[in-house]
Protein backbone atom coordinates (compact mmCIF):
# COMPACT_ATOMS: atom_id res chain seq x y z
CA UNK A 1 0.00 0.00 0.00
CA UNK A 2 1.14 3.45 -0.37
CA UNK A 3 2.62 4.79 2.95
CA UNK A 4 1.90 8.52 2.28
CA UNK A 5 -1.57 7.84 1.66
CA UNK A 6 -2.08 6.66 5.24
CA UNK A 7 -2.69 8.56 8.39
CA UNK A 8 -0.03 7.80 11.31
CA UNK A 9 -1.42 6.24 14.46
CA UNK A 10 1.13 5.83 17.21
CA UNK A 11 0.00 2.46 19.31
CA UNK A 12 -0.75 3.59 22.94
CA UNK A 13 -2.09 6.93 21.76
CA UNK A 14 -4.69 5.76 19.04
CA UNK A 15 -4.95 1.94 19.39
CA UNK A 16 -3.63 -0.78 21.67
CA UNK A 17 -3.70 -3.66 19.11
CA UNK A 18 -3.48 -4.08 15.10
CA UNK A 19 -4.26 -6.27 12.56
CA UNK A 20 -4.14 -6.36 8.61
CA UNK A 21 -6.99 -8.27 6.90
CA UNK A 22 -7.31 -9.01 3.42
CA UNK A 23 -10.88 -8.96 2.30
CA UNK A 24 -12.07 -10.80 -1.16
CA UNK A 25 -13.94 -7.92 -3.26
CA UNK A 26 -14.01 -10.82 -5.68
CA UNK A 27 -13.07 -13.84 -5.38
CA UNK A 28 -11.59 -15.95 -8.58
CA UNK A 29 -11.13 -20.29 -7.17
CA UNK A 30 -13.06 -21.72 -10.05
CA UNK A 31 -9.74 -22.94 -12.57
CA UNK A 32 -12.44 -22.88 -15.31
CA UNK A 33 -13.34 -19.43 -14.64
CA UNK A 34 -11.74 -16.65 -17.72
CA UNK A 35 -9.18 -14.06 -16.50
CA UNK A 36 -7.23 -11.68 -18.41
CA UNK A 37 -4.05 -10.54 -16.14
CA UNK A 38 -2.54 -8.41 -18.71
CA UNK A 39 1.59 -8.47 -17.18
CA UNK A 40 3.32 -7.91 -20.49
CA UNK A 41 2.60 -4.03 -20.73
CA UNK A 42 2.68 -2.97 -16.94
CA UNK A 43 5.74 -2.85 -14.72
CA UNK A 44 6.59 -6.28 -13.27
CA UNK A 45 4.31 -8.14 -10.46
CA UNK A 46 1.73 -5.45 -11.81
CA UNK A 47 -1.32 -5.96 -13.75
CA UNK A 48 -4.74 -4.61 -14.83
CA UNK A 49 -7.71 -6.89 -14.28
CA UNK A 50 -10.41 -7.41 -17.07
CA UNK A 51 -13.43 -8.75 -17.30
CA UNK A 52 -13.91 -8.78 -21.00
CA UNK A 53 -14.31 -12.64 -20.69
CA UNK A 54 -16.85 -12.75 -17.40
CA UNK A 55 -19.99 -13.24 -18.16
CA UNK A 56 -22.25 -10.73 -18.86
CA UNK A 57 -24.08 -11.23 -14.99
CA UNK A 58 -20.80 -10.50 -13.51
CA UNK A 59 -20.11 -7.45 -15.32
CA UNK A 60 -23.46 -5.55 -14.65
CA UNK A 61 -22.82 -6.59 -10.80
CA UNK A 62 -19.11 -4.91 -11.13
CA UNK A 63 -20.07 -2.20 -13.43
CA UNK A 64 -19.83 0.68 -10.73
CA UNK A 65 -16.68 -1.10 -9.80
CA UNK A 66 -14.88 -0.82 -13.23
CA UNK A 67 -13.15 1.75 -15.53
CA UNK A 68 -13.98 1.32 -19.27
CA UNK A 69 -11.67 1.75 -21.91
CA UNK A 70 -13.23 1.58 -25.54
CA UNK A 71 -11.88 -0.23 -28.11
CA UNK A 72 -10.86 1.01 -31.93
CA UNK A 73 -13.85 -1.74 -32.93
CA UNK A 74 -16.55 0.13 -30.63
CA UNK A 75 -16.24 -2.58 -27.94
CA UNK A 76 -16.43 -1.65 -24.46
CA UNK A 77 -14.02 -3.40 -22.03
CA UNK A 78 -14.31 -3.51 -18.23
CA UNK A 79 -11.48 -3.03 -16.05
CA UNK A 80 -11.84 -4.00 -11.97
CA UNK A 81 -10.87 -0.69 -10.54
CA UNK A 82 -8.38 -0.60 -6.99
CA UNK A 83 -9.84 2.83 -6.37
CA UNK A 84 -13.58 1.77 -7.26
CA UNK A 85 -13.65 -0.90 -5.44
CA UNK A 86 -11.89 0.93 -1.86
CA UNK A 87 -14.60 3.31 -2.78
CA UNK A 88 -17.22 1.18 -2.59
CA UNK A 89 -15.57 -0.97 0.28
CA UNK A 90 -15.61 1.99 2.29
CA UNK A 91 -19.09 3.40 1.90
CA UNK A 92 -20.13 -0.21 2.81
CA UNK A 93 -18.41 -0.63 5.93
CA UNK A 94 -19.51 2.58 6.76
CA UNK A 95 -23.37 1.44 6.38
CA UNK A 96 -23.13 -1.68 8.33
CA UNK A 97 -21.36 -0.20 10.99
CA UNK A 98 -24.05 2.52 11.19
CA UNK A 99 -26.74 -0.61 11.16
CA UNK A 100 -25.12 -2.64 14.20
CA UNK A 101 -24.66 0.00 16.18
CA UNK A 102 -25.94 -0.46 19.69
CA UNK A 103 -27.26 2.46 21.94
CA UNK A 104 -24.93 4.07 24.30
CA UNK A 105 -21.90 2.71 22.19
CA UNK A 106 -19.26 4.43 20.92
CA UNK A 107 -18.90 4.42 16.99
CA UNK A 108 -16.10 2.77 16.03
CA UNK A 109 -13.61 5.32 14.46
CA UNK A 110 -13.34 4.91 10.39
CA UNK A 111 -10.91 6.41 7.66
CA UNK A 112 -10.43 5.71 4.32
CA UNK A 113 -6.57 5.96 3.63
CA UNK A 114 -6.20 5.54 -0.36
CA UNK A 115 -6.98 2.09 -0.83
CA UNK A 116 -7.27 1.24 2.76
CA UNK A 117 -10.00 1.57 5.25
CA UNK A 118 -8.83 1.59 8.93
CA UNK A 119 -10.98 1.11 12.08
CA UNK A 120 -10.68 1.57 14.84
CA UNK A 121 -13.02 -0.65 17.37
CA UNK A 122 -13.58 -0.89 21.12
CA UNK A 123 -12.92 -4.09 22.65
CA UNK A 124 -13.36 -4.09 26.08
CA UNK A 125 -11.26 -2.00 27.46
CA UNK A 126 -8.31 -1.81 24.86
CA UNK A 127 -8.89 -0.58 21.17
CA UNK A 128 -7.85 -2.20 17.99
CA UNK A 129 -6.88 -1.01 14.59
CA UNK A 130 -8.05 -3.15 11.39
CA UNK A 131 -6.24 -1.71 8.47
CA UNK A 132 -8.86 -3.74 5.90
CA UNK A 133 -7.73 -4.02 2.41
CA UNK A 134 -9.94 -5.05 -0.44
CA UNK A 135 -8.42 -7.43 -2.69
CA UNK A 136 -9.00 -10.22 -5.59
CA UNK A 137 -8.78 -13.43 -4.70
CA UNK A 138 -7.02 -16.85 -7.20
CA UNK A 139 -6.41 -20.16 -6.19
CA UNK A 140 -3.53 -21.96 -7.72
CA UNK A 141 -0.32 -20.22 -8.63
CA UNK A 142 0.37 -17.26 -11.41
CA UNK A 143 2.46 -18.39 -14.26
CA UNK A 144 4.41 -15.33 -13.99
CA UNK A 145 5.78 -17.33 -10.52
CA UNK A 146 6.08 -20.29 -12.11
CA UNK A 147 10.03 -20.31 -12.45
CA UNK A 148 10.73 -19.50 -8.89
CA UNK A 149 8.94 -23.07 -7.73
CA UNK A 150 11.57 -25.01 -9.76
CA UNK A 151 14.57 -23.40 -7.37
CA UNK A 152 15.81 -24.67 -4.27
CA UNK A 153 14.15 -23.16 -1.02
CA UNK A 154 14.86 -23.35 2.60
CA UNK A 155 11.16 -24.49 3.13
CA UNK A 156 11.95 -27.97 0.76
CA UNK A 157 10.91 -30.46 3.04
CA UNK A 158 9.71 -28.93 5.85
CA UNK A 159 5.97 -28.11 4.23
CA UNK A 160 4.60 -29.35 0.80
CA UNK A 161 4.72 -27.27 -2.52
CA UNK A 162 0.95 -27.43 -2.28
CA UNK A 163 0.70 -26.17 0.87
CA UNK A 164 2.44 -23.19 -0.35
CA UNK A 165 0.88 -22.74 -3.93
CA UNK A 166 -2.83 -22.27 -2.52
CA UNK A 167 -3.51 -19.00 -4.20
CA UNK A 168 -2.56 -15.66 -4.45
CA UNK A 169 -4.19 -11.75 -4.42
CA UNK A 170 -4.26 -8.92 -6.07
CA UNK A 171 -4.28 -5.84 -3.82
CA UNK A 172 -4.84 -2.47 -4.83
CA UNK A 173 -1.53 -0.81 -5.16
CA UNK A 174 0.20 0.57 -8.28
CA UNK A 175 3.69 1.08 -9.54
CA UNK A 176 6.03 3.49 -9.32
CA UNK A 177 4.40 5.44 -12.53
CA UNK A 178 1.20 3.41 -12.91
CA UNK A 179 -2.31 4.58 -13.09
CA UNK A 180 -4.13 4.16 -9.43
CA UNK A 181 -7.45 3.56 -10.67
CA UNK A 182 -6.72 0.51 -12.59
CA UNK A 183 -3.45 -0.96 -11.38
CA UNK A 184 -3.36 -3.78 -8.99
CA UNK A 185 -0.14 -5.80 -7.62
CA UNK A 186 0.69 -9.41 -7.27
CA UNK A 187 0.17 -10.38 -3.23
CA UNK A 188 1.79 -13.70 -1.85
CA UNK A 189 0.47 -12.85 1.25
CA UNK A 190 -0.91 -16.94 1.86
CA UNK A 191 2.46 -18.41 0.89
CA UNK A 192 4.27 -16.10 3.09
CA UNK A 193 1.70 -17.13 5.99
CA UNK A 194 2.53 -20.81 5.21
CA UNK A 195 6.86 -19.63 4.89
CA UNK A 196 6.41 -18.24 8.66
CA UNK A 197 5.77 -21.53 10.02
CA UNK A 198 9.88 -22.74 8.75
CA UNK A 199 11.37 -19.41 10.02
CA UNK A 200 13.05 -20.26 13.48
CA UNK A 201 11.31 -17.99 16.87
CA UNK A 202 14.59 -16.09 17.20
CA UNK A 203 14.71 -14.55 13.63
CA UNK A 204 11.17 -13.44 13.59
CA UNK A 205 12.50 -11.74 16.66
CA UNK A 206 14.87 -10.02 14.44
CA UNK A 207 12.71 -9.24 11.96
CA UNK A 208 9.86 -7.89 14.34
CA UNK A 209 12.65 -5.39 15.62
CA UNK A 210 14.08 -4.25 12.43
CA UNK A 211 10.37 -3.86 11.05
CA UNK A 212 9.94 -1.50 14.27
CA UNK A 213 12.98 0.71 13.04
CA UNK A 214 11.49 0.49 9.53
CA UNK A 215 8.43 2.04 10.40
CA UNK A 216 10.33 4.42 12.31
CA UNK A 217 12.60 5.74 10.51
CA UNK A 218 12.50 4.72 6.78
CA UNK A 219 9.15 5.13 6.15
CA UNK A 220 8.81 8.70 5.03
CA UNK A 221 9.94 10.12 2.20
CA UNK A 222 8.70 6.33 1.33
CA UNK A 223 11.72 4.50 0.50
CA UNK A 224 11.36 0.73 2.50
CA UNK A 225 8.71 -0.94 4.49
CA UNK A 226 7.95 -4.24 5.62
CA UNK A 227 7.03 -5.25 2.27
CA UNK A 228 10.76 -5.45 1.12
CA UNK A 229 11.95 -6.66 4.80
CA UNK A 230 10.01 -9.73 4.43
CA UNK A 231 11.68 -10.44 1.29
CA UNK A 232 15.17 -9.38 2.28
CA UNK A 233 14.48 -12.13 5.17
CA UNK A 234 12.84 -14.84 3.06
CA UNK A 235 16.12 -14.17 0.68
CA UNK A 236 18.19 -14.52 3.52
CA UNK A 237 16.65 -17.89 4.69
CA UNK A 238 17.58 -19.51 1.43
CA UNK A 239 21.36 -18.03 1.50
CA UNK A 240 22.19 -19.23 4.81
CA UNK A 241 23.12 -22.42 6.29
CA UNK A 242 19.91 -23.79 8.56
CA UNK A 243 21.98 -24.77 10.98
CA UNK A 244 23.31 -21.14 11.55
CA UNK A 245 19.48 -19.63 11.06
CA UNK A 246 18.00 -22.38 13.82
CA UNK A 247 20.01 -20.93 16.52
CA UNK A 248 17.24 -19.77 19.17
CA UNK A 249 19.66 -17.18 20.79
CA UNK A 250 20.72 -15.56 18.05
CA UNK A 251 18.25 -12.58 17.30
CA UNK A 252 21.12 -10.28 18.26
CA UNK A 253 23.04 -11.16 15.56
CA UNK A 254 19.46 -11.87 12.63
CA UNK A 255 18.94 -8.07 13.57
CA UNK A 256 22.52 -7.15 12.43
CA UNK A 257 22.34 -9.11 9.48
CA UNK A 258 19.28 -8.00 8.42
CA UNK A 259 20.30 -4.08 8.90
CA UNK A 260 23.28 -4.83 6.46
CA UNK A 261 21.16 -6.35 3.82
CA UNK A 262 18.89 -3.46 4.27
CA UNK A 263 21.36 -1.40 3.60
CA UNK A 264 23.25 -3.58 0.75
CA UNK A 265 19.96 -3.42 -0.77
CA UNK A 266 19.73 0.95 -0.12
CA UNK A 267 23.30 1.34 -1.56
CA UNK A 268 22.66 -0.69 -4.92
CA UNK A 269 19.15 -0.01 -4.96
CA UNK A 270 18.53 -3.46 -6.02
CA UNK A 271 15.41 -6.00 -3.88
CA UNK A 272 14.35 -8.84 -5.99
CA UNK A 273 10.90 -9.58 -5.16
CA UNK A 274 11.18 -13.05 -3.37
CA UNK A 275 8.54 -14.82 -5.57
CA UNK A 276 9.38 -13.10 -8.54
CA UNK A 277 13.10 -12.70 -8.44
CA UNK A 278 13.73 -10.35 -12.09
CA UNK A 279 11.41 -7.89 -10.14
CA UNK A 280 13.29 -5.07 -8.94
CA UNK A 281 11.46 -3.48 -6.29
CA UNK A 282 13.93 -0.43 -5.40
CA UNK A 283 14.87 0.65 -9.11
CA UNK A 284 12.81 3.58 -8.40
CA UNK A 285 14.54 5.10 -5.68
CA UNK A 286 16.33 8.64 -5.74
CA UNK A 287 20.10 9.02 -4.98
CA UNK A 288 18.87 11.35 -2.84
CA UNK A 289 16.44 9.15 -0.55
CA UNK A 290 19.22 6.31 -0.61
CA UNK A 291 21.80 8.42 1.01
CA UNK A 292 19.26 9.79 3.68
CA UNK A 293 18.34 6.03 4.87
CA UNK A 294 21.70 4.81 4.53
CA UNK A 295 22.95 7.08 6.93
CA UNK A 296 19.89 6.27 9.32
CA UNK A 297 20.92 2.62 9.03
CA UNK A 298 24.82 3.02 9.80
CA UNK A 299 23.26 4.89 12.81
CA UNK A 300 20.97 2.60 14.28
CA UNK A 301 23.50 -0.33 13.53
CA UNK A 302 26.20 1.11 15.42
CA UNK A 303 23.62 1.24 18.78
CA UNK A 304 23.07 -2.23 17.97
CA UNK A 305 26.33 -3.57 17.42
CA UNK A 306 27.28 -1.47 20.87
CA UNK A 307 24.39 -2.35 22.83
CA UNK A 308 25.44 -6.24 21.65
CA UNK A 309 29.22 -6.03 22.66
CA UNK A 310 27.76 -4.58 26.33
CA UNK A 311 25.34 -7.10 26.69
CA UNK A 312 28.53 -9.67 26.08
CA UNK A 313 30.55 -7.77 28.35
CA UNK A 314 28.47 -7.96 30.96
CA UNK A 315 27.61 -11.70 30.75
CA UNK A 316 31.08 -12.33 31.13
CA UNK A 317 31.63 -9.87 34.33
CA UNK A 318 28.66 -11.91 35.63
CA UNK A 319 30.11 -15.56 35.10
Amino acid sequence: MDLDELNVYARGTNYDMDSTLLVPALKLHDRNQPVTLDMQHFALCHSWLSLRLFDEGTINKCKDCCTIVDHINGASNYFFSPTSVADWFYESISVVLVAIQKPQQEMPKVEKNGTVISVILGVGSSRMLCDIVPVVSFKGWPAVAQSWLMENHFWDGKITEEEVIRGFYLVPACSFKGRKENEWRLSFARSEVQLKKCISGSLMQAYQACKAIIIKLLSRPKAISPYHLRSMMLWACDRLPTHYLSQEDYSAHFLLGLIDDLQHCLVNKMCPNYFIPHCNMLEHLSDESVVLHARKLSSVRMFVSLFRYCSIVFYWVEQ
